[in-house]
C-alpha cells in the first residue's frame, strides 16, 4: 500500500501547474544559439573609367543663322555623336549665349545694329576653352554665326582659329550665298561647299 501511494503522490505531481506549463508552451523557452556571421572583406573601389582620348584637329563646323536655327554642322574626328535634336538645341543655346555676352560687353564699337547692340562682328563670345574642346564662333555682318570646335592646342592663339573661321566664311560666301537655288536661312545642302569645306578642314588637321 506504501508502494502504491508514492505512486500515486509522483503521479500528483506531475500533474502540477507547473509541470503543466512544461508541456503546453507557456513556460520560457530558450533561444536558439544565432549563427556565427561571417565577416567579408572590404569592399575594393570601383576602378573609374579611362577617359577616351582627345582626337587632334579641327572636330566640327557649324553655322548658325541669325535667328539660332542651326543651318549646317558636318563632323572631321571621330567623337561622340550628337543626335540632331541635341544639335539644334546647342545651336539656340549658344545663339542666346551669344547675344547675352554681346550685351555685357564693356566696349561699344561702331555704331549700334538694331538687333545685338555692338557690332556684330567683334561682338559676343569669340573663344570658348575647356579641357576637352576649344570652340572658336566668328559672326557675319548679317548676323550669321561660323564656329568650330577643335582639340585643345590646335591653334597657336586665338587668331590662327578666327582665320580658318575666315575660310569657312569665304566658302560660305562664295559656294552658299552665290548659289542661285540656296534660300536664305534654311539649311544648306550644296556639295560642293561641303566639299571644299572639308579640304580646308582637312588641310588645318594635317598640318596640326
Amino acid at each position: 500500500a506504501a508502494r502504491t501511494r508514492r505512486h500515486r503522490a509522483s503521479t500528483l505531481f506531475l500533474a502540477t501547474p507547473r509541470a503543466r506549463g512544461r508541456t503546453d508552451g507557456r513556460a520560457k523557452k530558450t533561444p536558439p544559439p544565432r549563427p556565427h556571421r561571417r565577416m567579408s572583406a572590404p569592399p575594393t573601389p570601383a576602378t573609374l573609367p579611362e577617359e577616351p582620348e582627345i582626337p587632334p584637329g579641327v572636330h566640327s563646323v557649324w553655322i548658325i543663322n541669325k535667328s539660332g536655327g542651326l543651318v549646317f554642322r558636318d563632323v572631321y574626328a571621330d567623337i561622340a555623336p550628337i543626335d540632331t535634336n541635341e544639335t539644334l538645341r546647342l545651336a539656340s543655346m549658344w545663339h542666346s549665349m551669344h547675344a547675352i555676352a554681346a550685351q555685357l560687353g564693356p566696349e561699344l564699337r561702331g555704331e549700334l545694329p538694331s538687333e545685338v547692340g555692338i557690332d556684330p562682328e567683334h561682338g559676343g563670345i569669340e573663344c570658348l576653352e575647356t579641357d576637352g574642346f576649344h570652340l572658336h564662333c566668328a559672326q557675319t555682318p548679317t548676323g550669321t554665326k561660323l564656329m568650330l570646335t577643335c582639340a585643345p592646342g590646335t591653334f597657336a592663339d586665338h587668331d590662327a582659329g578666327q582665320a580658318v573661321l575666315r575660310t569657312v566664311r569665304d566658302l560660305y560666301a562664295d559656294y552658299v550665298m552665290k548659289n542661285p537655288f540656296y534660300e536664305a536661312e534654311m539649311p544648306i545642302r550644296c556639295e560642293l561647299f561641303e566639299k571644299r569645306l572639308r579640304d580646308a578642314i582637312d588641310a588645318v588637321n594635317g598640318a596640326a
